[in-house]
């Protein structure tokens, strides 16, 4: 009886074993899923997260809203005076969902518009507005000003007056923005996606 149990355990064995086998020699693999609202374009990978975490964000400080997933990085030196009209981008490292996002963030000076409107003068003019401030948008806004502006000597900020007023009148402030954006596109690896 010992004998007979234990051959169709072997037997069991040989079968369950065999069947593994074959599943496994399988051609087909399975079709991944798509991540449902996952853009790539903001997406980071694990060697640009150590990368920033490394090197780059020894420049920042840190805070994570309570009960969140989101670590929010502000650059240290940027001024905090509210005499001169400044705009911080803050880096948001959400690291549950391997993406990062770009959004800006005004100081306290009074006369900020609603709609964030940047004009930049050289041999032409060029005016980038932020509206609706989503992470797209953000980023696009962001991206003309460190496209188009690198030459550029004088920015101005539309207001509340509706005048338009100087901004990035310090040259650190300004250096530190195209800082904060660089220290962005290496977080999401940007030249991947060109």
């Amino acid at each position: 009886m010992f004998e007979t149990a234990y051959r169709q355990l072997i037997i069991a064995f040989f079968f369950v074993g065999t069947i593994t086998l074959l599943n496994s020699c399988n051609d087909k693999t399975p079709e991944s899923q798509p991540i449902k609202n996952k853009s790539k374009l903001f997406s980071t990978t694990d060697p640009s997260k150590l990368y920033f975490n490394n090197i780059h964000s020894i420049h920042y400080y840190r805070d994570r809203k309570q009960g969140t997933k989101l670590d929010i990085y502000r650059h240290k030196k940027f001024s905090r005076t509210n005499k001169r009209p400044i705009i911080y981008p803050l880096i948001v490292n959400n690291w549950m969902e391997d993406e990062a996002y770009l959004f800006i963030e005004e100081n306290e000076f009074p006369d900020f518009n609603d709609s964030l409107s940047i004009r930049m003068i050289a041999t032409d003019t060029v005016v980038v507005s932020l509206d609706l401030r989503t992470k797209e948008n953000t980023f696009d806004f962001c991206h003309k000003i460190y496209k188009e502006g690198a030459g550029v000597k004088q920015f101005e900020v539309f207001t509340n007056s509706n005048t338009w007023i100087p901004i990035f009148e310090n040259a650190e402030d300004k250096r530190l923005f195209f800082i904060t954006f660089r220290d962005f596109l290496g977080l999401i690896e940007y030249s991947r996606h060109k």
